[in-house]
């Protein structure tokens, strides 16, 4: 995935309660988000509050694109370009 660029210009469509929370992206109907004050990848579907799923950064570092759901997958790689993005001079 080296080379690409995920730019986020789109507001979330779900609402979410974490103010901590960064919109990462939207992929397949999800808001796309990473939480730095827990380090993880949240992947939320639906306004409804348990309708999400989340991982821990350290899990998606140790386990790799195979072991993760795609969305959180996304999450990781849009957050790192856009990490990239901010640091590179």
């Amino acid at each position: 995935m080296a080379g690409r660029l995920f730019l986020v210009a789109a507001r979330a469509r779900h609402e979410h309660d974490c103010d901590a929370c960064q919109l990462v992206g939207l992929m397949q109907g999800a808001d796309l988000y990473y939480c730095p004050s827990s380090h993880t990848y949240v992947a939320r579907r639906s306004d409804d509050g348990p309708d999400y799923i989340s991982t821990s950064l350290d899990i998606v570092k140790r386990v790799g694109e195979a072991g993760v759901n795609p969305l959180i997958w996304s999450a990781h790689q849009r957050h790192k370009a856009l990490g990239d993005l901010m640091f590179t001079s």
